[in-house]
């Protein structure tokens, strides 16, 4: 704008920093309802920021932990997921998404979710120790799969 100003340009950068401030006051709103546990509020402002700014991953890892706190995994598993593609090496967002499908049961996807944390980092600790309780689940779950076959 100072090189070569114009209404319309002014005009623009005027309504984008607007919309930055704006963005800035929800985000400190979010963070303060997440930390009184609103988690319900702090989903709704979160959701009027992702709107705007798709790609943010902590956003959207944020937003995952208040439908954990509020009991919806499946909506917290689709933002870790996203989560995970946005950010580089985020194991954490695997670790999260492996424990979220072992809770409900589906130890074939919290095994393939823990693998993937694993292949970013070998030694992740967290990961290691719950890919050894899933495998172990697994291997349970398919002997008494092969017992029921036979009859035993």
């Amino acid at each position: 704008l100072k090189s070569n100003p114009s209404n319309n340009e002014e005009k623009e950068a005027q309504t984008q920093l607007t919309k930055s401030d704006e963005l800035q006051r929800l985000h400190s709103q979010a963070l303060s309802a997440y930390q009184q546990e609103d988690y319900e509020a702090a989903i709704s402002l979160l959701d009027e920021i992702l709107a705007v700014c798709v790609w943010d991953a902590e956003l959207r890892e944020l937003r995952a932990e208040c439908y954990i706190k509020e009991g919806e995994p499946s909506k917290a598993i689709s933002d870790l997921k996203a989560a995970a593609k946005l950010k580089n090496d985020n194991t954490e967002a695997f670790y999260k998404i492996s424990k979220i499908y072992y809770q409900l049961g589906d130890h074939e996807l919290s095994l393939s979710e823990v693998r993937e944390c694993l292949k970013l980092d070998q030694d992740h600790k967290q990961c290691f120790s719950l890919y050894k309780q899933v495998k172990k689940l697994n291997k349970q779950i398919e002997s008494a799969e092969e017992f029921i076959r036979e009859g035993r």
